[in-house]
């Protein structure tokens, strides 16, 4: 383990905690609406962050790299074509949510069915978060912390045994910091986590290119550019990830789906003041989905051109953060692999 490295982690990721804190000290939760909704007082910035953030876990940064490594671009679909489908949320669903003044999709169904709808929606919703969506969150951020720092190695344990410590220390971090902080804890500390991880991503795509370039960044994106450009096809057939004639059938109504019912989103975007601050919020998680290919893809095109063969490739991301960044930004990065890790799962 790079102690520098290291120790810029602990720095970042206690820093979060530091702000969080310091921003809410004095926010009090005396109500369910002030620790599921924030007393319904978040800005527009506030809510964007917390809907990007909240749809963004280290399996972002995992799957996608990996996905492009492997395969090609066609796994960008999920995320551009979500744009769409929240801009439909923000016209038409949530002025729906506001104007019956209600906090999550089951008291909606509670008040256009019967109780009995309500409670049988909250029981799957909690059935999809336990079995579909937190071991893929916690397994991706176990993986990545374990590329980038290599706990197997240190603590001399199998890697199964490394990934399954992982997983409980994220586990926990995350339920504790929801219990003792609330929403308003956490959209703060996504708003900054949000801050970290574009600033990651642009020096992360510097250092990369100019690897690639062998110390010339212009160099490396003309390498990237013109050599090995399969992996930039995002049309995919039948035999990729993502056939392009899903994105305008079962994607869209997936998403539709996610970004309209999803508690956890739902959640986000109904801690607003008014309907105007949520549809700003929604706007802005916009954009930054528009950015995911800088973020999430990049890293897997400069792995292409690093690598002719890995054995686990699911590592693809963090060996490329290895490899090409100073251990301080190595450092930083992790804070954010943890922090989008603890933020999908403490939501949930």
């Amino acid at each position: 383990m790079n102690t520098t490295a290291f120790i810029t982690f602990i720095a970042v990721t206690f820093l979060v905690g530091v702000i969080s804190w310091f921003k809410t000290r004095r926010h009090k939760i005396t109500t369910s609406t002030g620790l599921f909704l924030a007393n319904r007082t978040l800005s527009f910035t506030a809510v964007g962050s917390a809907l990007f953030f909240t749809n963004i876990s280290a399996a972002e940064f995992v799957g996608s790299s990996e996905s492009v490594y492997v395969n090609n671009m066609t796994v960008m679909a999920w995320g551009i074509s979500s744009v769409f489908a929240m801009l439909v949320v923000s016209e038409f669903v949530i002025p729906v949510y506001l104007k019956g003044a209600m906090s999550t999709t089951p008291d909606f169904l509670e008040n256009r069915y019967d109780p009995g709808t309500k409670k049988l929606v909250s029981f799957l919703f909690l059935i999809s978060y336990m079995v579909n969506l937190l071991p893929i969150v916690l397994y991706s951020g176990a993986v990545a912390l374990n590329g980038l720092f290599h706990f197997s190695d240190i603590w001399h344990l199998s890697y199964g045994t490394s990934i399954w410590i992982l997983v409980w220390c994220i586990g926990l971090v995350g339920s504790l910091y929801s219990i003792l902080g609330g929403l308003k804890a956490i959209v703060i500390s996504d708003l900054v986590l949000g801050i970290c991880m574009f600033t990651g991503a642009l020096m992360l795509a510097y250092f990369g290119l100019s690897h690639v370039g062998n110390g010339n960044l212009q160099q490396g994106i003309h390498t990237i550019l013109t050599s090995k450009t399969e992996h930039f096809n995002s049309i995919g057939t039948s035999a990729d990830a993502v056939p392009f004639s899903t994105i305008f059938t079962g994607m869209i109504l997936m998403n539709l789906f996610y970004w309209g019912t999803e508690q956890v989103i739902v959640q986000q975007a109904l801690a607003s003041s008014d309907l105007k601050t949520s549809q700003k919020g929604i706007a802005l998680a916009c954009a930054g989905k528009l950015l995911g290919p800088l973020l999430f893809i990049l890293p897997g095109i400069i792995a292409v051109h690093m690598y002719s063969s890995m054995q686990n490739t699911t590592e693809v991301f963090s060996r490329v953060v290895s490899d090409v960044s100073p251990p301080v930004l190595s450092g930083f990065i992790a804070a954010v692999i943890f922090g989008a890790a603890i933020t999908s799962f403490r939501r949930d």
